[in-house]
C-alpha cells in the first residue's frame, strides 16, 4: 500500500497533499446479474460521471443518480503488477450494508484506453467502471 499512494499521485498529477482522487467514470459494464453471466455484457456510456476515492479513509464515492458509497478495508487483501496493470483487491461494504469485493486496476501504459477501473463484485452481480482523470 505504501508504494500505491505515491504512484497514484504521480499518475494523476496531484500534489503530495491531495488525499482525494477526483476521477470521472466514462463507461459502465455489467458482466453478471442475478448469478447469471451477461452474454453479451451490458455496456453504458456515462459521459464523465464523477467518482472520488478518498485515500485517507478508504471510501469510494460514485456519483450516479443515487450516490453510491463504498467503505474499503484500509489495506488490500491481494495485489499484482502484471503487463503494466497494477491491481489491488479490497474487502468493502456499500451504503446499504452489503459486503463486496472492490478491485482497483491502474493502467500504467500511455497506450491504455483508460486510466483505471473499479470492479464491484457482489455475491450475485459484478459491475465495472472505466475511469479517466477528473
Amino acid at each position: 500500500m505504501k508504494n500505491l499512494i505515491p504512484f497514484i499521485l504521480l499518475l494523476l498529477g496531484l500534489s503530495g497533499t491531495a488525499q482525494v482522487m477526483h476521477l470521472k467514470a466514462v463507461q459502465f459494464i455489467c458482466t453478471r446479474f442475478e448469478n447469471q453471466p451477461m452474454e453479451p455484457p451490458e455496456f453504458q456510456d456515462l459521459k464523465g460521471m464523477p467518482v472520488e476515492f478518498d485515500m485517507d479513509s478508504s471510501i469510494l464515492y460514485i456519483h450516479s443518480p443515487n450516490i453510491q458509497v463504498f467503505h474499503l478495508d484500509a489495506k488490500p487483501f491481494a495485489g499484482s503488477n502484471d503487463d503494466s496493470i497494477l491491481v489491488y483487491k479490497f474487502h468493502g461494504i456499500d451504503n446499504k450494508g452489503v459486503k463486496c469485493i472492490i478491485t482497483q486496476e491502474l493502467y500504467e501504459s500511455v497506450k491504455a484506453p483508460h486510466l483505471a477501473s473499479f470492479w464491484l463484485e457482489y455475491p450475485d452481480k459484478t459491475y465495472m467502471y472505466y475511469l479517466e482523470k477528473g
